[in-house]
């Protein structure tokens, strides 16, 4: 076993009998099963949902599609003419992530219930609702996701209205919005100034969360409005935390119209102190 071919940065691996894989910069493009292949209990090789699969008859026709995507691929085009193994959906699934790919956990909850709803009832078409079809699971897989995601906004909806549900659907974990630094942009809002974080600690929040209004010996400072966003160093948009709600509010878990409404009652009760 091992690399039976050699085209530039191109290669045709034998992984076992009967089954090969075409590499690009030793990033798996295609999975060859030809008919010496003979499946063990281990798994089949035909029914593996994370690269596209191809069933061809012979090595020789293994080895000329390798030429074809060699060929295919150097001119720009595809990956050569051939055909979706028998009994499969036709679907190229390529599950990973190459250079340039967009860094999918960085998706707001929105973009996560769009992907599992088109992309789920798009698998699920191609497979015509067969299930014993493979990739039949992974399409309800994706529209159980988008579900939950529905289920959560609709809660935000129930609790909070229109506002925070739609809060909840478009806000990404982090807290500035982006992984810049201060010097990635320079227009962003500095950091809170140490006095003014020590005036909400100690004197507006008493050295507790102002979401649990439990004591915390680590309070941390949150942005409502992100720092990305231009969110001022203002104490109606600075919120005293705990970590573990510091961090369910970078997560989304908290949503900003929540937060501002605890802020709002944090404002009143200091100023009234005053």
């Amino acid at each position: 076993m091992g690399v039976v071919r050699r085209e530039g940065q191109w290669r045709l691996h034998k992984r076992a009998e009967g089954v090969y894989e075409v590499t690009h910069k030793d990033r798996i493009e295609l999975k060859i099963v030809t008919d010496d292949y003979r499946p063990t209990g281990v798994g089949d090789a035909r029914d593996d949902m994370t690269v596209p699969v191809r069933e061809v008859s012979s090595f020789n026709d293994a080895e000329a599609l390798f030429e074809d995507m060699v060929a295919g691929r150097s001119a720009g085009g595809g990956l050569g003419t051939a055909q979706p193994m028998a009994g499969s959906s036709g679907l190229d699934l390529d599950l990973s992530q190459g250079e340039g790919d967009a860094d999918w956990e960085d998706l707001p909850p929105g973009g996560v219930l769009l992907v599992g709803v088109i992309a789920g009832g798009l698998f699920l078409s191609q497979t015509g609702f067969d299930t014993s079809n493979p990739v039949f699971f992974l399409g309800v897989g994706l529209l159980g996701v988008g579900i939950v995601v529905s289920g959560l906004a609709y809660r935000e909806y129930q609790q909070d209205g229109f506002g925070a549900a739609l809060d909840y659907l478009v806000t990404t974990g982090d807290d500035d919005g982006s992984g810049a630094t201060d010097a990635d942009d320079p227009d962003r809002t500095p950091p809170t100034p140490e006095t003014l974080k020590n005036e909400l600690i100690f004197d507006r929040a008493g050295q507790q969360c102002e979401w649990c209004e439990e004591h915390t010996d680590n309070p941390e400072v949150h942005h409502i409005e992100p720092r990305a966003e231009g969110g001022p160093n203002e104490p109606e948009n600075l919120i005293v935390l705990c970590p573990n709600h510091h961090r369910l509010a970078d997560n989304g878990g908290l949503t900003r119209t929540k937060l501002k409404a605890k802020v709002s009652r944090q404002m009143a009760d200091w100023s009234r102190a005053d």
